[in-house]
């Protein structure tokens, strides 16, 4: 562990380093020996249910008589003593900040964001397109990409150069791949790593696209 996190000038202590990788290699061979694409497929039904109750819970809060739910969180929190919230929309008036007006606007960006990482959460879930691949390694990939960027604050990359890859993130993952299960193929990680990355910046893209959409900002 000493010898990975000087390596890769992995910026946590070794025992968190330790209970991190173990705890994502648990993971691996847990979903090796199951039926992953069955798992997948019914954590995806259920998501879908959530995601539906979101979908109508929203549609209700865009009618005008719900509106008054607002002025009950507003209430609920002075008599809670929690503070107001602290996102700022510029199309509100002053007047409109003072009353109850961001209780609800808060609300509804919130729920913009849970729709967003529920709707993201299942498209995670589904097969990828194509030949099928090997989904327990993807996950596994995906894990240690989130490990990595937490851990180093360095992108999780992937490059090429006359067919070799260049990056430390890659050697990293092969080498806790490796250590994990020296029978992997290398060209099995390569194709993970792909489409972590992939659908990395398709997450990242969706969530700029739904702060955008927001366009509250902090003071």
């Amino acid at each position: 562990m000493r010898d990975l996190a000087s390596s890769y000038k992995i910026d946590t202590d070794l025992e968190s380093l330790r209970h991190q990788l173990i705890r994502i290699g648990g993971l691996y061979l847990a979903e090796c020996k199951n039926n992953l694409d069955e798992l997948r497929a019914a954590e995806r039904k259920e998501y879908q249910k959530i995601l539906a109750e979101i979908d109508r819970f929203g549609e209700a809060l865009e009618t005008e008589e719900n509106y008054g739910l607002a002025p009950l969180m507003q209430f609920a929190a002075i008599r809670a003593q929690e503070p107001p919230p602290q996102t700022t929309f510029h199309k509100v008036t002053e007047f409109q900040k003072s009353q109850a007006a961001p209780y609800y606007l808060e609300l509804v960006r919130l729920l913009r964001l849970l729709r967003t990482g529920v709707e993201d959460h299942i498209t995670m879930m589904q097969p990828p397109k194509g030949r099928k691949g090997n989904s327990a390694l993807r996950d596994f990939v995906l894990r240690l990409s989130i490990f990595w960027t937490e851990n180093t604050g360095r992108k999780f990359s992937f490059d090429h150069h006359e067919g070799q890859p260049l990056t430390e993130a890659y050697e990293f993952v092969q080498s806790v791949a490796c250590h994990l299960d020296p029978n992997i193929p290398e060209a099995q990680i390569k194709t993970a790593m792909r489409y972590v990355i992939g659908q990395r910046n398709e997450w990242e893209k969706r969530a700029n696209e739904a702060s955008n959409a927001a366009s509250p900002s902090r003071e």
